[in-house]
């Protein structure tokens, strides 16, 4: 029987390849979807890390939010997967995205998430509450007319999921969890050289509005004054690529982009830096399990009075919590602000 893998990141895909991996699917038996995403750049860097022998068969889907897109998906997908067999389980890469959610649920078929970073974190805390993923669309006038009630789109909440992670969650009790610590990765480390430099983990919270220019400029100098070694600024994916290029030079840094997710760049490289230095972001949290003391990793931990969006204050408290009790240590730091 087939099993559909639902993905719509560079990280979703790698956390797609290690489950197909540890649950023994053969790639005749795997289907994937690479959905839009963010944005088609990102498509188009997801699906070049795609290899194709690893699938059976992969198809891609654009836009889904206008109705007219939607109806456009659930049409082609639909028609892809009665040409494919028995589907026996789906995977999906982010529990928020409405279409993900639309194909698990007509499916109706074992639903495993994979890890997207510390949003997982964030899923499992809201389903533990009751918090529904899609509650803003019961309300008002959405409960009667919108694209779930009139055009079937079934993007209401999964009844139980199995969380495939490296976290260490707890989950409700409809849920299960699968721990793995990326073992089909780390199968590919290798033995390194090492630089005197330090790579900087970019994260996108100026752009996403979460924290000011002025307070991001004044975390990345607190950083560049805590060292002499020399430092590349690694950009997320979702930065602005001039204001990344600002930053750098006025801290006298260098940018280094990669066209993967840069845990899959070191592993194949045969070049290790000193270490990381970040605020949060899941590379922080992938190196700890695939590196471990072979990297050292310093968080710098926002001030909460310093974000702007509300829900994102208990957010990263619970990110810093998760690491304060689960990372720090010889090779993992968090420095306060």
């Amino acid at each position: 029987m087939m099993q559909l893998f639902v993905v719509e990141s560079p990280l979703q895909l790698l956390n797609a390849v290690e489950a197909r991996q540890y649950f023994s699917i053969a790639a005749e038996d795997a289907l994937l979807v690479v959905l839009r995403g963010v944005s088609e750049k990102n498509q188009q860097q997801t699906l070049q890390l795609v290899e194709r022998n690893d699938w059976a068969d992969i198809t891609e889907l654009g836009e889904t939010r206008r109705l007219v897109d939607f109806l456009r998906g659930k049409r082609k997908i639909a028609c892809w997967l009665q040409q494919q067999g028995v589907l026996e389980q789906v995977f999906i890469g982010d529990y928020r995205a409405r279409f993900m959610r639309h194909l698990a649920n007509s499916a109706g078929k074992k639903v495993i998430l994979l890890d997207d970073g510390t949003a997982t974190l964030a899923v499992a805390d809201k389903r533990q509450q009751g918090v529904s993923a899609s509650d803003k669309y019961q309300s008002s006038w959405r409960k009667y007319f919108n694209k779930r009630k009139i055009f079937g789109y079934q993007d209401q909440d999964i009844p139980a999921l199995t969380y495939f992670t490296s976290f260490n969650i707890k989950a409700n009790t409809k849920d299960t969890i699968t721990r793995h610590h990326y073992q089909f990765l780390r199968e590919r480390l290798g033995h390194y050289q090492r630089s005197s430099s330090w790579y900087f983990i970019g994260c996108p919270i100026v752009d996403m509005g979460i924290v000011s220019e002025a307070s991001y400029l004044r975390y990345l100098q607190l950083i560049a004054d805590s060292t002499s070694d020399p430092v590349f600024y690694i950009p997320h994916r979702r930065e602005d690529p001039e204001k990344v290029a600002a930053f750098a030079r006025q801290l006298g840094w260098q940018v280094r982009s990669f066209d993967k997710p840069l845990e899959l760049a070191l592993i194949e490289s045969d070049e290790l830096p000193q270490g990381f230095l970040g605020l949060y972001s899941t590379a922080l949290d992938n190196a700890v399990l695939l590196f471990g003391e072979m990297l050292q990793i310093k968080s710098y931990e926002i001030p909460a009075e310093d974000i702007l969006i509300a829900e994102r204050r208990k957010l990263t408290a619970d990110v810093y919590r998760y690491y304060r009790e689960h990372y720090q240590g010889e090779a993992f730091s968090l420095i306060k602000i």
